[in-house]
């Protein structure tokens, strides 16, 4: 049996490793999915699949229209990410999977949902940042190192984002660094075991 040893625990106490699975980090533009992605996948020794990443692959000569990928290409990549979790799952069941991106509207996380192989539900992780005046500091400072996103698209993609309706856990991620990794820990810790 693989085992790990996450953070909390005490030395020479260790629990067995999580089962795998798909997980979607979802979010608005800014707040923080990649870190948390990134975090989640090392901790799980899981792969990561960012729908920015992606976009560069399918369409190496980039373009936005107001900061965001044209409609046509936002709907092929959320297309592909549902086939690489169907094919994904097949080759290597005993891995967990991130898929990271906006998820913006419920028909793009139906695409994953859709094709997982079988009766295990991916997991749903909405990454927030509840205080707006930190928001349009990140995507400022975010815009200056040449992103895309402004906060006027951040605002834009924000009306029309449907949130997910059920089975969705929630991290606020308005504070420290150190404070996302511990929230990350506990969902490590309440969802994956």
């Amino acid at each position: 049996m693989v085992q790990c040893l996450l953070p909390k625990e005490k030395p020479g106490v260790r629990f067995p490793s999580p089962a795998p699975m798909i997980h979607i980090v979802m979010g608005l533009p800014g707040v923080g999915k990649t870190v948390a992605a990134k975090y989640l996948t090392r901790k799980l020794s899981g792969i990561r699949i960012n729908t920015d990443d992606l976009h560069g692959r399918l369409y190496p000569v980039k373009e936005y229209v107001n900061g965001d990928f044209p409609p046509d290409r936002l709907e092929q990549i959320y297309n592909t990410i549902g086939v690489l979790a169907f094919y994904l799952q097949k080759a290597n069941p005993s891995k967990h999977y991130f898929f990271e991106g906006s998820f913006r509207y419920k028909k793009q996380r139906e695409v994953v949902i859709n094709q997982v192989a079988d009766k295990r539900q991916p997991k749903i992780l909405l990454i927030e940042v509840n205080d707006e005046g930190e928001i349009k500091k990140r995507i400022t400072k975010r815009h200056r190192q040449g992103a895309p996103s402004t906060y006027e698209v951040y605002l834009e993609v924000k009306s029309g984002f449907e949130k997910p309706e059920k089975k969705v856990i929630t991290i606020d991620n308005s504070g420290s660094l150190r404070d996302l990794h511990k929230k990350l820990d506990n969902y490590i810790s309440k969802v994956a075991f």
